[in-house]
């Protein structure tokens, strides 16, 4: 396997909409109070696409995601 096939699928916010049928502006907002993982490049969010399908599956049986 090699170091690229290691490395998390990172998206951007529309990517993220587009994969999970969320709002943009519920990711946007859960983005900016830290509750989903990602790292900036610049001003751009990158979300690590399997953390963030993690913390909505954690939310979900929370029943915390109302986006």
């Amino acid at each position: 396997m090699s170091i690229i096939e290691m490395q998390p699928k990172m998206v951007s916010i529309k990517e993220a909409v587009k994969c999970t049928g969320m709002s943009e502006h519920f990711i946007r907002e859960n983005l900016k109070s830290g509750k989903i993982p990602h790292i900036m490049a610049g001003k751009k969010y990158l979300i690590n696409l399997p953390l963030f399908n993690e913390w909505l599956m954690s939310e979900s049986r929370k029943g915390g995601t109302n986006g």
